[in-house]
């Protein structure tokens, strides 16, 4: 079994052509699915019904230093996208290595980051959302 190296500078991150960069420590990036992909149903006798559901919107946290200047960019985005009336733009997260990647022509910012201050720097959480995202995990595409 072979040893294999992990670091979140490996990681790139594109949005609307922006290279992001400057996270907070942690869970800098995290993308997860709205729904569940089935709902199952019981009788009374025991038998089960399993449905399918379209599951083509994905939740996406990036998490950025207070200070980082990616911020700006992020409230500037927000703002030329809600003027313009052009709501989405492109979104692609990958892996030096080829290990993680999501790329769809279709993000949209759902929450702007909260604006809160301290005795120390803190983060800026950004909640966007991806339609129909094509993720690929640990060289397995994932539908």
């Amino acid at each position: 079994m072979a040893t294999r190296n992990y670091s979140l500078d490996d990681v790139y991150l594109t949005i609307a052509g922006q290279l992001i960069t400057e996270f907070s420590d942690g869970d800098a990036i995290e993308i997860e699915y709205d729904e569940d992909d089935t709902v199952e149903t019981q009788g009374t006798h025991g038998s089960v019904m399993v449905s399918e559901r379209p599951n083509n919107i994905v939740s996406c946290t990036i998490r950025l230093m207070q200070g980082s200047p990616l911020n700006s960019f992020m409230w500037d985005l927000r703002k030329s996208k809600r003027m313009s009336g052009q709501i989405s733009f492109d979104f692609m997260m990958r892996d030096n290595r080829g290990e993680l990647m999501v790329t769809t022509p279709q993000a949209w910012i759902k929450k702007p980051a909260a604006l809160g201050t301290g005795t120390e720097p803190g983060n800026r959480e950004w909640t966007l959302k991806l339609s129909s995202p094509q993720p690929k995990d640990g060289e397995n595409v994932l539908a």
